[in-house]
């Protein structure tokens, strides 16, 4: 199925988690201002969301980070479906969550994660910015990245790490891009687990050349201070 074992690392929110949905459900409760269904149009909620302020959107959205309220996130029902088949695959290959979630949310982030079923939940990592996960995967030996953030995955590619975007309205700007540069543009989870299951897409030079994988740590910043060993901080 491969030509070798693979380091696959997964984007959280936008991905499986809905973070969009959270947001717009507290923006209704609190302003009583209607917010439409789907993916977000943008990261910044006021410039799509008629009546919606970016004083309002950042009282909403600092109010959820000072509850850490992650563990209560929704999922995708359309991803739930592909939960199985990543599990099935980590068998015969490494997987990763590298996220931009703050380090105080990393054992909600582990709950969240046990909680729907994911095998390999406890590998999250902690990057310092959406556009910095490049960096984190080069230091885990990461081969291949999902994410839904455009940013994100031109910084995976400018690592030595395919890039796939995941397509959602948000990140239209970046599908062109992502493409010319040798990155995939996938419509679904579903899509990129096809992708990962009928075709080795790793690029030779990162396989031969690119860093030894690392066993399972959770990464608090870049410069690689407080790494703490996955299975000492077991989730409660």
């Amino acid at each position: 199925m491969y030509g070798g074992p693979l380091h696959v690392a997964l984007d959280i929110d936008g991905v499986f988690a809905d973070f969009n949905r959270e947001i717009c459900e507290r923006i209704t409760a609190k302003f009583n201002i209607p917010t439409p269904e789907g993916h977000a149009l943008e990261w910044g909620w006021s410039s799509w969301i008629s009546g919606l302020t970016d004083k309002m959107e950042k009282e909403v959205v600092d109010q959820f980070y000072a509850e850490g309220a992650w563990d209560r996130l929704h999922s995708y029902h359309e991803a739930e479906a592909e939960y199985e088949r990543l599990n099935e695959l980590f068998a015969d290959h490494q997987f990763s969550f590298i996220t931009s979630r703050p380090r105080r949310a990393h054992k909600d982030t582990v709950n969240w994660l046990i909680s729907n079923g994911f095998t390999f939940a406890r590998n999250v990592f902690h990057a310092e910015a959406g556009d910095r996960k490049g960096e984190t995967a080069r230091f885990l030996g990461v081969h291949i990245a999902l994410d839904d953030y455009g940013p994100a995955v031109l910084n995976y590619q400018d690592n030595g790490v395919v890039g796939v975007l995941l397509s959602r309205p948000h990140n239209k700007g970046y599908e062109k891009l992502v493409e010319a540069r040798g990155g995939l543009v996938v419509a679904t989870v579903e899509e990129f687990v096809d992708h990962l299951m009928q075709k080795h897409v790793v690029q030779d030079e990162v396989m031969d050349e690119g860093p030894t994988v690392l066993p399972a740590y959770s990464m608090a910043n870049q410069n690689g201070e407080n790494m703490t060993p996955i299975s000492e901080q077991a989730a409660e």
